[in-house]
Order: C-alpha cells, then structure tokens, then sequence
C-alpha cells in the first residue's frame, strides 16, 4: 500500500510539472512575438529604473508615485502617446509575478500624469507622409538608382505589392534573416501571378494573428507602366527562382546566399530611393506604402468599405491616412488604381 501511494504521488508530480509547463507555454502564446520581446524590454527598462532609484529599497508592486517617476523618466525620449505600451509592460509584469496590480483606470494620479505630459510635451510626433505614385515614379526613373541590381529588383517589388495592397512592412518582410516561419509569414507559394495581376494570400497579420481566416488580395496588371506589379514581381521571382513554395516570397542575394527580405534592407532600401530623387527620408517610413495606398484610393473616389477590407483593418483607424474630402462616385478599389497610375504614363 505505502508503495502504491509513492507512486501515485510520483505520477502527481508528473501531471502536475506537464501542466504547469504547458500553463507556461499557453501564456506565452497569448502574446504575439513581437509584443512579447517589447513587453521583455520594457519590463527590464522598469526594472533597472526601479533599481537605480531605490536601491536595496523595494518598490514592487509598483505604486502610483513610482510609476509616475517612471514615466516622466521615459517621457525624455518616449513620446507621450506611446507610454502607455510601457505601463501594459509593468501591467504584465506584476500578473506575471503574482503581484497586486491596480488597473490604469483607477491610477487617477497616473491619469493626469499623462495628460500633462501630452499637453506640456515638447516632442511632437509627426506622422509620416504617405507614398505616392508620383513619388514611386521618380524614383523609377532616376539614373541616380540601379534598377537592374538583383537586390533593387526585389525590393521594388515589395513596393509596389505594400502600395497596391496597402499591406504592413511586416507582411512582405521579416525582423531578422533568421526569423522567417512559413505558418507567419508570406511565402512563394502565397504570391501568384494570374489574371488579372498578382494575387496575394495573407494567413497572419497584425489583425489575424491566430490564423483563424486568410486575407486575399490582387495588384492589377498595369502594362507598360513602370509601376505594373505584374512585372516587378516577374522580375523579382526570376532573380531567385528555384524555390519551394514554402520559401520566403521575397528572397535578396547576400554574402549568405539568399535571404529573405528584412525590415532593415526595406525600409533601408527606401531612405536611399528618397534621397537619390531629392525627398526628405525622414518623412517617411515603411508605413508609408501603406498610408500611400490607402490615401490614394480614397482621392479616387473607392468605396471606405472596400480600402478597410483590402487593407485588413479591423476598425476604422485607416480613416486617419487619408483626406476627409470624397470625390462623387465609387469605383472598384483595384481598377481605380490601376488606371490610375496607367495614366501616369
């Protein structure tokens, strides 16, 4: 009998390690990557702050004093409306360590610590300028830029697809080289070219990421035109072109071999595009192509329904990119821009 109750307190140990392993895994997975390294980040920030301040002294759980410390000491670099992706962070923290935590809403000291921060800030945050075809144009034709370089080919492609499809930087290219995972991001077999132009199929994104449902998308043919997304991705695919359909789509020539296309190489690639044709970089960002999209669209005269489904937004935050004036008239989302940029020439 005493050796049956060893052993089932050895299995209940077991079952009780399994389940708080896979307790530990689920949490983690409540989070998205990306937000999970910037939760990690922020909490260590909070952390060496309180360190730095008191010492051997503890400030967990954090008081509404301490937080408001922490906060103004942020604010030096931070811009206001964006601290309170700082407090979310401390938030977890504290649930993470089984700490007490009392939710912003009755925080009211730290309440009109950020209202005063808004108002008395004197960083202020622009919003980037959105691309547009004009822009992607010059940029086409200047002999200032190679556009015969493999590593060109493929970024402008990328272009064109984030602006006709209003897709996030983070749809078209990933974090690190060695962050590409199939199940997240777009791969070769996700972009094909068939009639009428190329069809995009998004299984993750900012606003699906469990992968419940697929975003689809097509970037109409405009042939002739510099900006013809037919061409560019053509282009793009014939510099690497023995892959699996589980490749990255956008895959770039490195010292490595093939690699798929960074945020650092996009974004970079475009701060030199804008400088070679004369533009301010830092006017814009990789968001930009996104805005651009969204903006032209909406000065076409296209349906806000149709640039909030084919952008993927999940509330009508888009209708901050672009003009509130509407011309008469709405047409198809992807013909408007197609003929669009077709007259351009």
């Amino acid at each position: 009998m005493k050796v049956w109750h060893l052993w089932c307190a050895h299995c209940a140990d077991e079952v009780v390690r399994w389940l708080d392993g896979r307790v530990t895994s689920m949490l983690k997975a409540s989070l998205a990557d990306r937000t999970a390294k910037q939760y990690s980040s922020a909490a260590g920030q909070f952390l060496l702050f309180g360190v730095w301040v008191y010492g051997a002294e503890p400030f967990l759980p954090a008081d509404d004093w301490t937080l408001c410390r922490y906060l103004v000491w942020q604010a030096r670099t931070v811009a206001p409306e964006n601290l309170s992706g700082y407090l979310s962070a401390i938030r977890n923290l504290h649930l993470n360590l089984g700490l007490r935590w009392t939710e912003l809403r009755d925080r009211y000291r730290v309440q009109w610590l950020l209202k005063g921060l808004k108002r008395e800030s004197a960083l202020v945050t622009k919003r980037k300028l959105p691309i547009t075809p004009e822009l992607l144009s010059r940029m086409r034709a200047c002999p200032r830029l190679s556009w015969g370089d493999p590593r060109m080919k493929v970024v402008w492609a990328a272009f064109l697809l984030a602006f006709f499809t209003m897709s996030r930087k983070d749809n078209l290219a990933v974090d690190k080289v060695d962050a590409f995972n199939p199940r997240l991001h777009l791969t070769r077999g996700d972009v094909k070219v068939l009639q009428p132009g190329v069809h995009c199929t998004f299984r993750r994104s900012k606003t699906n990421q469990l992968g419940t449902r697929v975003h689809r998308v097509v970037a109409l043919a405009i042939p002739g035109s510099p900006l013809d997304p037919v061409a560019a991705v053509e282009e793009a695919f014939a510099v690497c072109p023995r892959v699996r359909p589980t490749d990255p789509a956008f895959l770039v020539p490195s010292s490595r071999g093939f690699v798929p296309l960074t945020h650092y190489v996009f974004v970079g690639t475009l701060k030199h595009c804008l400088r070679a044709i004369g533009v301010d970089p830092d006017l814009y960002s990789g968001h930009s192509f996104r805005r651009g999209g969204a903006t032209f669209a909406h000065r076409l005269g296209v349906d806000p329904l149709l640039i909030k489904r084919m952008g993927d937004w999940s509330s009508d935050a888009y209708m901050l990119y672009v003009d509130p004036h509407t011309p008469e008239g709405l047409v198809s989302l992807p013909v408007a821009m197609s003929r669009a940029c077709a007259a351009l020439g």
